[in-house]
């Protein structure tokens, strides 16, 4: 199995109103994005990325495979890996 860490970016902190991410390429295959983090630089770091945080997401274009669709919006910033 793979790492949920996989695919992780890190980068210096900076003060951020809005957060916008953009696939440029993929190793192949539709891009899919598990679960979108954003952790605060404090102490004990939180992530305000969450929709319990009251964080939105959006996106310009979302892969549907069927009414029962694992690939919702919805579950980029549930909290849950997977």
């Amino acid at each position: 199995p793979v790492s949920h860490t996989a695919n992780t970016e890190t980068f210096e902190p900076v003060t951020a109103r809005f957060v916008r991410m953009e696939i440029q390429r993929t190793s192949g295959g539709q891009p899919c994005v598990d679960e979108f983090e954003v952790f605060t630089d404090e102490p004990a770091p939180r992530n305000v990325a969450l929709a319990s945080a009251h964080a939105t997401v959006s996106a310009a274009d979302v892969y549907l495979d069927g009414a029962n669709s694992i690939h919702q919006i919805a579950h980029l910033n549930d909290g849950r890996y997977g």
